[in-house]
């Protein structure tokens, strides 16, 4: 089966609209290999949780659904996923049907979430990107392991959305209607700019680079302008808010496909990995962690990337079942 006819056979099926032949065909195809199970499960997940569009107010039962066509969940996910970019394609496809649905849906004025106060949550899961297009017309994309919630439409005099994780903002321009974005601990606000923000729960820093325009970082008591080029970094252990205005590179471009790595240690970098790949890493020894690592990493796939943090350091990696393990090779 096509990874086209896959796709579609998964919508038609996640909306009850399959006939009894293509039902018999996916049963077929979901027989014929093991991990065959495991991709449909998953397009069904996709389905479930990127959309934000009540289309028939009806929420998928997916473990009924798959024993509708005797699709066995009991077995164990493969040992280890590589083809990051098929689920990278499903997630673009399904994100990107439900974003013009809700534009839509925005323009017609139809509440989004009954009984919710028509507020929309955008989940970006580990292994996805995804781009928005808000309702004031502000492009958003939301990187891997992100939650971006905002109102279905935007008051005349407020702009403002909360954010969970990493994301690059286009603001669309109103000097009436300022622009605010609730990151964790920190507000940014600004009126018609490009910049990106980087909250992730887990880490210990905010980080916010600008790229056009002046944004306005605050922090309780603490405030900082920023011009182009120029980035803010709250630590939150510290409640410390700081503005690096001589950055001599750009920040990761991870947009496109890029990582610039300046001076990261190789336990943050195994988190960016994380999210962008959807895999898990475990360290078999606790110096393996601070390695050091600088250099861009550009639309590589994930064992080119181990391979050359492997020749690069003193490490080793190796893949038991669904977790990728570290360890040194002094050891």
């Amino acid at each position: 089966m096509g990874e086209d006819q896959l796709y579609i056979l998964a919508y038609k099926f996640y909306k009850r609209e399959c006939t009894s032949e293509e039902n018999e065909l996916i049963k077929k195809w979901l027989n014929a290999d093991p991990s065959n199970k495991v991709i449909f499960q998953k397009l069904l997940k996709t389905l479930e949780t990127s959309s934000t569009v009540n289309f028939d107010v009806w929420t998928p039962d997916v473990e009924k659904a798959l024993s509708n066509v005797m699709l066995a969940v009991n077995a164990k996910t493969p040992v280890f996923k590589l083809n990051i970019y098929l689920w990278r394609k499903i997630a673009v496809i399904f994100i990107l049907i439900f974003g013009i649905a809700s534009v839509l849906l925005n323009i017609l004025n139809i509440p989004l979430i009954p009984g919710k106060g028509n507020y929309i949550e955008t989940v970006c899961e580990y292994g996805e990107k995804a781009q928005i297009i808000l309702p004031d017309g502000t492009k958003v994309w939301l990187n891997s392991g992100s939650i971006l919630k905002y109102p279905s439409n935007f008051s005349n005099f407020k702009r403002e959305v909360d954010l969970t994780g990493e994301a690059y903002f286009d603001v669309k321009k109103n000097n009436h209607s300022k622009f605010k974005v609730n990151a964790s601990e920190i507000e940014i606000i600004v009126f018609g700019t490009q910049f990106s923000v980087s909250a992730y729960p887990e880490d210990n820093k905010i980080k916010t680079y600008l790229f056009n325009g002046k944004v306005s970082i605050r922090q309780n008591k603490s405030k900082e302008i920023l011009n182009p080029g120029e980035q803010a970094t709250y630590y939150k252990n510290k409640k410390q808010l700081l503005v690096d205005r001589n950055l001599k590179r750009l920040p990761s471009t991870w947009k496109d496909g890029k990582l610039i790595l300046r001076s990261e240690s190789l336990l943050q970098l195994t988190k960016i990995l994380t999210r962008r790949f959807d895999v898990n890493f475990i360290f078999k020894d606790e110096e393996c962690k601070n390695y050091i690592y600088s250099g861009t990493i550009e639309n590589e796939m994930l064992p080119d990337i181990l391979n050359a943090v492997s020749m690069a350091s003193p490490i080793n990696y190796s893949i038991e079942g669904e977790n990728i393990v570290l360890k040194s090779k002094n050891k």
